[in-house]
C-alpha cells in the first residue's frame, strides 16, 4: 500500500501557475462581492451573490486543502 500524500490533482506546487492565478482570482471574487448591489430585481442580486459565493467557497477550499 501506498502511504505517500499526492496532492497534484489539486495544483502541482506552491510555485505553479495555477495556484498563483486561482489565488489571484480567489482575490478578485472577494473583492467582486462589495459591486454587488441590491438591484430591483431582488432575486437577481441575490442569485449573483450566491452565484459569488459558491466560486469563492470552491476556490478557498482547493487552496486552503493544498496549503
Amino acid at each position: 500500500m501506498n502511504r505517500t500524500w499526492n496532492l497534484e490533482p489539486l495544483y502541482p506546487s506552491f510555485d505553479s501557475e495555477l495556484f498563483h492565478q486561482d489565488f489571484e482570482l480567489l482575490e478578485n471574487k472577494l473583492d467582486g462581492l462589495e459591486s454587488i448591489e441590491l438591484g430591483d430585481n431582488l432575486v437577481q442580486s441575490i442569485e449573483a451573490y450566491i452565484n459569488a459565493l459558491t466560486d469563492i467557497y470552491f476556490l478557498a477550499r482547493s487552496s486552503t486543502a493544498f496549503c
